[in-house]
């Protein structure tokens, strides 16, 4: 049998040499000419993404050199983990009486953590003379738990649970039950000019008619306002930033709570009122955001209100009140309330769907500047006048320098709804910390937010430290990127420097036509000292907790409400209520605050320093001859200008330098250098 076979691998192996000598010279010219396509196509995406792979290859991750990301279909409601931060229980009193004497009770039901209590209250009374607000409440009925169905209980159709406050009504149970649902922020503080705790009075009466009784003794009917009716407290109604984030954005998480994030409301704010009755922006805005009845409290004319339905709840929910993750509170939880908020402004002011925006279940719009690119650059009292005139030419060169067309936002030249319209069409948000960049959020989905941070001045003697304040707009925006302006930058040359700046928009606009991944990764987001706060808190939760729960002074008795008030991770560190081995003095006591120094400074970011004031600023001359030999010494190994080279590689060589050599001095005994709640 071998005979066969061995002629039989014979002549498969002729004829197989027989189809190459004659159909190869037929195939060569088709094979090549595949491959000089894949040749061609692989030089002009690598040639493309050099800086992509030329960082992988040196271990750097890049944004803004990845390939291009194609988004996905995304709805709001896939923002966010849907069950972090969500409540497991509605506590709730329910009165023992008629159904026919629903109208009359009040009654009472709250949810979130005991931090930050959102609550419910039917038939609220409120008499002016007094300034103060009622619960009728029978002598007769019980507190209760149910689940957490992200809206008002129903007493005939939910089931019972065992609750943190279950049992016959009594009026420390009800106090329990609403503890910590505060009207203002910073939660029931007694700090001037805060004022009082939110605390109705309770009046118990045996049946309806003694409660009747009661109501006919006093000078007027009660005047009915119907529907839902939100009230808070609201601190410095001059300022657009406060009363849109510290006075009614905590409402709007409390609402959805509730599972009214879509529905009209009536506002009604009492209003710290230094300026005579004066109206503000405020006056406008909260109408039109409520859709219903507005009143400031102080305003109010008749003796008697009764509120059919009010909701209470702003306590640690506020752009002031610290995330250890540097978020927006109800941002990256479950309610999802920044995007949701963003949402509901831009359809009271017509420049969205407003059948759509506000549901849930709506399709988030990526944009990735398929129609052209915008960007604004919004001025910030923060910039001194060589800043401001640079950015102002950057803009204006913008659409042929950066391929994106930027407009310089002077505040006084546009009206708050004319500046709603041109954040709403922008790709890319461009300022430094303070009021300049809390309305960051309301670009295009899609887009980026640039943070040019600042050289802070604080302390005697005067330090100067970099900072990323009021970086929870856009860290909280799942739909947004955001980038920052060099620390080391800042350290060095102490103000902003223009191929810096540009260099950094640059990557702002190649990153939007490039997308990046919605819902974006927390981490992705984070300033450089935010990024330090979370690895704080990975690597000690318990660390983490203790400064969380300092946060609530009324919970310890060793908390200091300044502690609360002055908390920004750009102080850990650097500031002597914040720094190891050192304190200051406060209502004439030394104060400092808790923190795990050591461990903090594991993970500090390098450039996170401060420095003598007088003497980086004297330095200064000195540091832009240093900065001329950078570039000098860059240009010199290109075998280039200056003036040619790229804002990458000017960045990237004035970056090779040392700040000066102005370390701080810290004296003991000096007043606490803090701010409480001022932009």
């Amino acid at each position: 049998m071998s005979g066969p076979r061995s002629a039989i691998r014979r002549a498969r192996r002729s004829l197989f040499a027989s189809y190459i000598r004659r159909g190869l010279p037929r195939v060569l010219p088709y094979f090549l000419g595949a491959l000089l396509i894949l040749v061609i196509f692989y030089l002009a995406f690598a040639i493309s993404h050099v800086d992509y792979v030329g960082n992988y290859l040196r271990g750097f991750g890049s944004l803004t050199g990845s390939p291009p990301f194609e988004p996905r279909m995304v709805r709001a409601d896939q923002l966010v983990n849907p069950m972090n931060g969500r409540p497991s229980t509605v506590d709730y009193f329910l009165p023992d009486s008629p159904e026919n004497e629903a109208s009359l009770w009040s009654s009472v039901q709250c949810t979130g953590s005991v931090v930050n209590r959102t609550c419910l209250f039917d038939n609220l009374y409120y008499r002016k003379d007094e300034n103060r607000f009622y619960l009728l409440l029978p002598r007769k009925g019980e507190v209760r738990s149910s689940p957490y169905y992200q809206r008002p209980v129903s007493p005939l159709i939910d089931p019972v649970i065992p609750g943190p406050y279950d049992g016959p009504v009594q009026a420390d149970r009800i106090r329990n039950l609403t503890r910590n649902c505060s009207s203002f922020f910073m939660g029931d503080v007694h700090y001037d000019p805060i004022g009082q705790p939110f605390s109705p009075e309770l009046m118990f009466f045996d049946d309806s008619a003694g409660l009747v009784n009661w109501l006919n003794q006093q000078p007027w009917n009660p005047m009915n306002v119907n529907g839902v009716t939100i009230y808070g407290y609201a601190l410095y109604a001059h300022n657009v930033g406060h009363i849109m984030y510290d006075a009614l954005y905590p409402l709007y998480v409390s609402m959805i709570r509730f599972g009214y994030g879509d529905a009209d409301v009536n506002v009604v704010m009492k209003v710290e009122d230094r300026f005579n009755g004066k109206k503000f922006l405020c006056d406008e805005f909260w109408p039109r955001f409520g859709g219903g009845l507005y009143s400031r409290l102080n305003d109010l004319r008749r003796p008697t209100y009764r509120f059919q339905r009010v909701i209470v709840g702003s306590r640690r929910m506020a752009h002031r009140s610290f995330n250890t993750d540097t978020t927006m509170p109800g941002s990256y939880t479950f309610e999802n309330a920044l995007y949701m908020y963003t949402q509901r402004i831009l359809s009271r002011y017509g420049l969205v769907d407003p059948i759509s925006a506000t549901k849930v279940s709506s399709a988030v719009k990526i944009d990735q500047a398929q129609n052209g690119c915008k960007g604004v650059i919004v001025d910030n009292k923060r910039f001194t006048d060589a800043e401001r005139q640079m950015l102002e030419s950057i803009a204006v060169e913008s659409h042929d320098a950066l391929g994106c067309d930027f407009t310089f936002i002077r505040w006084e030249k546009y009206t708050f709804e004319e500046q709603l319209k041109v954040f709403s069409e922008a790709n890319v948000y461009v300022s430094g910390v303070g009021t300049g960049i809390t309305r960051s959020h309301f670009i295009r989905p899609g887009g980026v937010v640039v943070n040019l941070g600042e050289m802070d001045r604080y302390g005697t003697p005067p330090r100067l430290q970099p900072g990323y304040k009021d970086v929870q707009f856009a860290v909280g925006s799942p739909q947004l990127m955001a980038l920052y302006y060099p620390m080391k930058l800042l350290n060095m040359y102490g103000e902003l420097q223009e191929e810096a700046v540009r260099n950094l928009m640059r990557e702002a606009v190649q990153l939007v036509h490039r997308g990046f991944p919605i819902p974006r990764p927390l981490k992705d987001g984070l300033a450089p000292t935010g990024m330090s706060m979370v690895k704080y808190c990975e690597a000690s939760p318990e660390a983490c907790q203790d400064l969380s729960g300092q946060l609530s002074v009324e919970e310890v008795a060793e908390n200091n409400v300044w502690c609360a008030f002055c908390t920004w991770p750009d102080f850990f560190g650097l500031d002597p209520m914040w720094r190891k081995g050192t304190s200051c003095i406060k209502e004439g006591q030394p104060l400092q605050c808790r923190l795990d120094y050591d461990l903090y400074d594991r993970f500090r970011d390098p450039n996170q320093i401060a420095f003598d004031a007088e003497c980086h600023e004297a330095a200064r001359p000195q540091m832009q001859r240093l900065k001329h030999e950078l570039l000098a010494r860059e240009a010199d190994r290109r075998g280039v200008r200056i003036s040619d080279l790229t804002d990458s590689e000017a960045t990237f060589a004035m970056m090779q330098g040392s700040p000066p050599d102005c370390p701080p001095v810290y004296e003991p005994q000096q007043e606490c250098f803090c701010l409480p709640l001022v932009w």
